[in-house]
């Protein structure tokens, strides 16, 4: 683990002082792989897998020079297990973020926004059934919409690839990846 901070405390780094330009503007396509780690999707189990992710969003509207709109989509894979049990869970989203522009932030850019999802709970063992569903909270254990806030930020290594760490409550709590500007 202190050789993974390591290495992403270099990027942010070069990132600070390679890339001197807007990052985000309208009609910009942008395409995401990250992991994250913790959740709040399903608490009091222990995580077997990071929480896998692609994401794809498009600048689509300037707000008068403060800053843009995005609106894209979210696909997640993770593995839980409790105990003996296990069970998948796969999410897909539609999410929209404000992109801020109106502070001069050089090479970064800070966003934060709101996720619409279908959260898709691999069918679990049945001892996992026969202990859990029933307690309070079971639902955690059932597919269903979900709202997931975010706020991130990007931080652009070169013309078209940037690093990007994002804070959330529900898919995971920090997510770090590459971003690819098309």
């Amino acid at each position: 683990m202190n050789r993974t901070f390591t290495t992403i405390v270099i990027l942010l780094l070069l990132a600070t002082t390679t890339a001197q330009a807007q990052i985000y503007d309208k009609g910009i396509n942008v395409l995401s792989a990250g992991f994250g780690f913790g959740s709040a999707l399903v608490m009091g189990t222990t995580t077997k897998t990071p929480m896998f992710s692609l994401q794809y969003e498009r600048g689509l509207v300037d707000i008068n020079g403060s800053g843009f709109i995005s609106l894209g989509c979210y696909g997640g894979y993770n593995l839980y297990s409790l105990g003996a049990d296990k069970f998948s869970y796969t999410i897909l989203g539609l999410r929209t973020a404000y992109h801020l522009n109106s502070v001069n932030l050089g090479n970064v850019d800070v966003y934060g926004g709101m996720m619409v999802s279908y959260d898709f709970r691999g069918a679990p063992s049945q001892g996992f059934r026969k202990r859990y569903l029933g307690l309070s909270g079971a639902d955690l254990y059932h597919s269903k919409f979900d709202f997931m806030p975010f706020i991130g930020a990007r931080f652009l290594l070169n013309e078209n690839m940037s690093v990007f760490t994002e804070a959330s409550y529900g898919v995971s709590f920090i997510s770090l990846g590459f971003a690819y500007f098309l």
